[in-house]
C-alpha cells in the first residue's frame, strides 16, 4: 500500500468511528449541545467550542453559569460546569481534542461525587488513578464546605 492509500483508509476509518459515536449518542437521546433530536453530538460539541456559542437551552431551560478547566494532564482534561438548577457542579472529562470520555457528578445514593464513564471508553491504571485522586480531592472539599 502506498502512503496515499494508507491516508485514505485512515480517513475512512475515522469517518466510520465518527458515525458510530454519533449514532450511539442518537440512541441515547440525542445531542445535549443543540437539541434532543440532533444525531451529531460530536460535531455540535466541537462547533460550539470553536464558535464559542452557547448551546441552545434544553426543554428544562438550564442556565450554564460557568465552565472552567480544573485539571489537565497529558491525556485528558476535567471541566467544571456550574448549572443554575443544581447544588453541585458536573465535571466533564474529555480528551485534549475535545472528545467526551465521561462525567464526575454527585450521586445522591452514596452522598458523594462519583465517576460515570461513557460507553465504549477504555481506561488504563494511570488515568483511573488520576480520576480517583480528583474524586478524593473533590469529595474532601465538598465535605469541608458543609
Amino acid at each position: 500500500m502506498s502512503s496515499d492509500d494508507i491516508k485514505a483508509r485512515i480517513e475512512e476509518i475515522l469517518l466510520e468511528i465518527q458515525q458510530y459515536i454519533d449514532n450511539k449518542y442518537k440512541e441515547q437521546g440525542g445531542c445535549k449541545y443543540c437539541n434532543n433530536t440532533c444525531p451529531y453530538f460530536m460535531t455540535c460539541k466541537v462547533l460550539s467550542k470553536l464558535l464559542k456559542n452557547e448551546p441552545v437551552k434544553s426543554k428544562y431551560q438550564i442556565e450554564v453559569i460557568s465552565n472552567w478547566i480544573v485539571k489537565q494532564n497529558e491525556y485528558f482534561r476535567i471541566i467544571k460546569e456550574n448549572l443554575a438548577n443544581r447544588k453541585t457542579p458536573i465535571y466533564h472529562i474529555e480528551t485534549l481534542d475535545g472528545v467526551p470520555l465521561g462525567e464526575i457528578k454527585w450521586y445522591g445514593a452514596w452522598r458523594k461525587f462519583c465517576f460515570f464513564p461513557y460507553e465504549e471508553t477504555v481506561w488504563d491504571m494511570k488515568c483511573l488513578t488520576d480520576i480517583i485522586k480528583f474524586l478524593d480531592e473533590t469529595n474532601k472539599e465538598w465535605r469541608e464546605k458543609k
